[in-house]
């Protein structure tokens, strides 16, 4: 069942990912085979003792798209401009812009990125070239735009309780639940880029 919830203000753009998990793998879809039991190390447990929660996997799940976003830069990397009539305004830019994640659950930014389709990678770059004709005795400026997909995505977990069979391994026993919902982040991603003729 594909539910979305509010959208969580959580924690700013994620660009590295902390947490204590205990596994930091995670695919779209939870694995049929994944082993009952993660283990661990003492150091990696500090102080926790038997019959605490921990973390076995985190994934990202689902996607909806929101809405395309733009951003017109003022910069002289992204405009130029010429006196009409008979001219014409040309220009290449390269964008490289990092995807931003707002809910991140502790599940790496490719992941994330890989569950709404876009590239693995959390940066995107974008080369592109654009020419206008000025039809009239004025002053123009040819600007360029970055746009952005927007999308939620639902994150899970499966969880486990800690057991000590020695006193230097520990293992994370999964609970029997295939997947606990953590909630719903949001994915601005940078598409492509588009330019505009005004007259300035």
């Amino acid at each position: 069942m594909k539910k979305f919830a509010a959208i969580a203000a959580v924690g700013a753009t994620a660009t590295v990912v902390g947490g204590t998990i205990l596994a930091a793998q995670g695919d779209d879809q939870p694995s049929a085979q994944n082993a009952s039991t993660v283990a661990g190390t003492s150091t990696q447990a500090k102080a926790r003792g038997e019959g605490s929660p921990c973390t076995i996997k985190k994934w990202s799940q689902y996607k909806k798209f929101i809405n395309t976003t733009q951003e017109w830069p003022n910069n002289s990397e992204y405009r130029v401009s010429g006196y009409g009539p008979n001219q014409q305004l040309n220009i290449t830019v390269t964008a490289q812009r990092a995807t931003s994640i707002q809910g991140s659950f502790g599940i790496s930014p490719s992941i994330i990125v890989a569950t709404i389709g876009g590239d693995v990678t959390v940066t995107h770059s974008v080369t592109k070239s654009f020419s206008a004709n000025l039809p009239k005795k004025a002053h123009y400026s040819l600007r360029v735009g970055r746009f952005y997909k927007n999308y939620i995505f639902n994150a899970y977990e499966r969880r486990g309780t800690i057991h000590w069979p020695n006193h230097k391994v520990y293992t994370c026993k999964w609970d029997g639940v295939p997947r606990h919902f953590l909630g719903t982040g949001k994915v601005k991603w940078f598409w492509t880029l588009d330019s505009k003729l005004v007259k300035v």
